[in-house]
């Protein structure tokens, strides 16, 4: 594939590792999305591409090879695959070049199952190419912050919590299924990865030892715990299960020395928000648009 200015397009390989590293930290206009994993982890993949132009070498008469941005569109699980890395070096070739990747990727994705492609705005300059890409926004992300650990009583269901072992992956991403609509899901490579790098993970049983809920929380920024999950089985749902795993996980945060929480939602995830002021959580004002692209 070419554009403008000798661009072509392909498939990233793992020899492209140092001048992945190096575009992303040199480009001005750049999209990071990665949660556990590092941009360089997804080399190989169908979903991962760059972009190079045509350089005047050292030697008069010859060209080079440079990177002039690249595109990383993982699915985890299908049928979304989320957009977790994008840079392109000048911004006047943002819009035509990231046309040109997300055309490469389209292809083998869609032979992955994925009929969805999903990009979380965390810059700004990311809107105005993606409505000119066709993306429709189709939520925001939404801060919650607590600026306390105190845990108020908001009675319910006494239910048992214990800490999650790995054995309880595959159950986790079933409910997982279950609870929750494709952009939002976790895989067990998710869990996994964020196993070895979270605060907490605690699951909820009901009184015959089934797993009904979970939750997991990292150490976030300036001393507060960062809740990333809570998810409730749907048949167990407004019985005080995701009470119980948030009062464990600020009872954790407490043990850690912290002083005060933050968590993301979506913002018209109205059950959910419930929960969070109940526990005295209030918004954060910060939002960022999520935007979709149905392939």
């Amino acid at each position: 594939m070419e554009i403008a200015n000798k661009i072509q397009v392909r498939q990233a390989i793992f020899d492209d590792r140092s001048r992945i590293t190096q575009l992303l930290q040199q480009a001005r206009y750049r999209h990071y999305h990665v949660d556990w994993s590092l941009p360089v982890d997804w080399l190989g993949s169908a979903g991962f591409v760059v972009g190079e132009r045509e350089v005047p070498s050292r030697r008069e008469g010859e060209t080079a090879l440079t990177l002039a941005g690249c595109l990383a569109v993982v699915p985890d699980p299908v049928p979304v695959a989320w957009v977790r890395v994008a840079a392109v070096a000048y911004r006047e070739r943002a819009l035509p070049l990231i046309e040109e990747m997300l055309e490469k990727v389209v292809g083998p994705l869609r032979e992955e199952g994925v009929s969805q492609i999903a990009w979380l705005a965390v810059e700004a300059w990311c809107n105005d190419v993606l409505r000119q890409l066709s993306f429709e926004r189709i939520s925001y992300l939404e801060s919650y912050v607590k600026d306390n650990l105190e845990i108020p009583d908001v009675g319910g269901k006494d239910v048992k919590v214990r800490p999650a072992t790995p054995a309880d992956f595959p159950i986790l991403v079933a409910m997982e299924a279950r609870a929750l609509d494709g952009p939002w899901r976790h895989s067990q490579v998710a869990l996994e990865q964020a196993w070895s790098q979270i605060l907490s993970f605690d699951v909820a049983e009901d009184d015959e030892g089934e797993i009904i809920g979970f939750q997991y929380s990292m150490q976030g920024q300036s001393g507060a715990g960062h809740l990333v999950r809570i998810t409730v089985d749907p048949a167990w749902q407004g019985q005080g299960v995701g009470s119980a795993l948030m009062r464990t996980a600020l009872e954790g945060y407490q043990r850690h020395g912290l002083r005060h929480a933050s968590l993301n939602t979506q913002a018209d995830n109205v059950t959910s928000h419930r929960l969070y002021e109940k526990f005295g959580f209030y918004p954060g004002g910060y939002r960022l648009p999520i935007w979709g692209l149905n392939i």
